[in-house]
């Protein structure tokens, strides 16, 4: 298990927090966890979309973490993409302060080749993350999650030019 730096912000304090960081897939989500006063990232894998499963984990983790005798808090990461903003909300719903990372905000290695695994990747969100919250400018863009409203407007745009291009390569 790999060890990673700590916040030092004076929440860490005040609460008992946990944070989480999600590497999405179709199939799977790959959950990393880490609790207070743990240095140490812990695993999870449960089915993608899963929100029973999730919804167990996290009240798993608030329970560890109650332990502390302190308000706990969870604060979450996971890569914008394709899908939506549906999982922030739920996330915002029960609670979760979560925030949707922009990929290509955060740094790779370019000297070499480097090996993509999700337990790799997992590690390298939650530095970042970490990094975030402590309050590094530049460790990663979050990306600002649009309205309900917003998000149906621009499918609307997006499947116009899906059907487009679709009518075009017939």
């Amino acid at each position: 298990m790999t060890k990673l730096d700590r916040p030092d912000t004076s929440a860490t304090v005040e609460h008992a927090t946990v944070y989480l960081a999600f590497e999405l897939s179709k199939a799977k989500w790959k959950l990393g966890v880490m609790l207070p006063g743990s240095q140490k990232l812990s695993r999870y894998t449960i089915a993608g979309g899963d929100l029973g499963a999730l919804a167990s984990r996290l009240a798993d983790m608030r329970k560890r973490a109650a332990a502390q005798g302190r308000p706990v808090r969870i604060l979450s990461c996971y890569e914008a993409g394709l899908d939506g903003h549906w999982l922030h909300r739920w996330l915002t719903a029960q609670g979760v302060i979560n925030h949707e990372i922009d990929p290509s905000s955060i740094e790779v290695s370019r000297r070499a080749r480097r090996a993509k695994t999700d337990r790799i990747d997992l590690e390298k969100m939650m530095r970042t993350f970490l990094a975030h919250v402590r309050g590094e400018p530049r460790a990663c863009s979050i990306v600002h999650v649009p309205t309900v409203e917003d998000e149906d407007r621009k499918r609307l745009t997006r499947e116009r030019e899906r059907l487009l291009k679709e009518r075009n390569a017939h």
